[in-house]
């Protein structure tokens, strides 16, 4: 609802959206039936009142301003970039060369690491294994 001024008065507007246009048009005799002179306009599922317009003229003025524009878009699947398979195999072949790149670099710091240690270690091993000479 918003009120309107004009040089003869103040106008009452009144826009009633309803779900469907043909429910829209059932009731636009229900509001022409009102007593007091209103104004009725219908478009699309819009029904637009002008509550007792001191002035008829600029009641159609305001009137004509409201319309109803249906903006319908489809909804359609666009494939892209990401949806190839092929991209999918080929990422898949990175991330085994990036986790097996790892693995050698870890591996390689690992032995080295063990044998720097060794090393400096030239008595018994850290790392020596202890035997029981069990016999029968």
């Amino acid at each position: 609802m918003g009120v309107f001024h004009s040089p003869k008065g103040d106008m009452g507007l009144v826009i009633f959206s309803y779900p469907t246009p043909q429910i829209a048009m059932q009731k636009e005799p229900d509001f022409r039936g009102i007593p007091g002179g209103n104004l009725v306009k219908r478009t699309g599922p819009l029904l637009a009142v002008v509550l007792a317009p001191p002035d008829p003229d600029a009641a159609e003025r305001l009137l004509a301003q409201v319309k109803y524009q249906a903006l319908v878009t489809l909804d359609e699947w666009v494939p892209s970039h990401r949806d190839n398979i092929g991209n999918l195999v080929i990422n898949a072949f990175i991330l085994i060369g990036i986790l097996l790149g790892f693995s050698i670099v870890s591996g390689v710091a690992y032995g080295g690491l063990r044998a720097f240690r060794q090393r400096g270690n030239r008595g018994e091993e850290a790392d020596a294994l202890t035997t029981l000479h069990l016999e029968r």
